[in-house]
């Protein structure tokens, strides 16, 4: 049975990106599990002064009681609408590490908060980390993002093999929101050479994959990649940018600190990285 792993820290980004866990595991008809993961320091940042307890055991009851809450709720609002199940774990760790130890432990998809790191980072070293080294796809929401449903999801390819099987994954999610995926392909010098590799590509594509709602497009930009990456989904309304993790040139470029604040790509977007 498919499973969610939700890192739950009762901040207001990891709350807005378990929305988005719960209404993917009611599509999904799975089981959702919130992962609570703290150091002493980091919990009594996190609780009203009045609600400060001492010891690690005071620490872990409350953790295990707020969470539970959380799980009892949406338990109540989300069993009829196709939730199997909602699970806690609460533990005294490192989160990324535990994230990650778990990634292997039958997961299907990990959903998490995102803020960054500093004006300039689209996402933060913390969620980089989870996704270069998860087992597992990763699911990232920046906190300004609010749920609507995908009805529009973009997935952006370099025209490798390996996309004919990443853009089925990309299908089958897509299948349950019923949402509509542009699969494009960015140049930045349209060389006829390159046009025909894509064209042959995409023609392959439309015959391997069943899904009428897909849309295959090539696209000359002398913009820098991640500019044009933004660009696009601006102009397509489009609602989640999907990564291939091995599209390693499309990861680094989102990912890196040196970017500018206008390049916010998901500033309001989730960006889902299949494994």
């Amino acid at each position: 049975m498919a499973k969610i792993l939700c890192p739950v820290d009762f901040s207001d980004t990891s709350l807005n990106a378990l929305e988005f866990a719960v209404r993917i595991a009611e599509r999904k008809k799975c089981v959702l599990t919130l992962i609570n993961v703290f150091t002493e320091s980091e919990f009594n940042k996190i609780v009203d002064k009045s609600s400060a307890v001492k010891t690690f055991k005071e620490l872990l009851a409350l953790a295990t009681k707020k969470l539970q809450n959380i799980a009892n709720e949406i338990i109540a609002d989300s069993k009829a609408k196709g939730l199997v199940d909602c699970e806690t774990i609460v533990e005294l760790g490192d989160l990324q590490d535990r994230i990650i130890d778990l990634s292997g432990e039958g997961y299907d998809m990990i959903v998490m908060g995102t803020t960054g790191v500093g004006k300039n980072l689209i996402i933060g070293s913390n969620t980089s980390r989870v996704i270069q080294k998860s087992a597992i796809p990763v699911f990232c929401v920046p906190q300004q993002a609010g749920y609507d449903g995908f009805r529009r999801i973009v997935y952006a390819t370099d025209v490798q093999q390996e996309d004919k099987v990443m853009i089925q994954r990309v299908v089958s999610f897509a299948t349950i929101f019923q949402s509509r995926v542009n699969v494009l392909h960015i140049s930045h010098d349209g060389h006829e050479a390159e046009k025909e590799i894509v064209e042959d590509f995409f023609s392959e594509l439309k015959t391997f994959v069943p899904y009428d709602k897909i849309s295959f497009e090539s696209r000359i930009f002398k913009l820098e990649l991640s500019q044009a990456l933004l660009e696009y989904m601006e102009e397509i309304k489009g609602d989640l940018l999907v990564v291939y993790s091995k599209h390693r040139n499309f990861l680094e470029k989102i990912m890196h600190k040196s970017l500018s604040r206008k390049l916010s790509l998901i500033v309001n977007k989730p960006l889902f990285v299949i494994k």
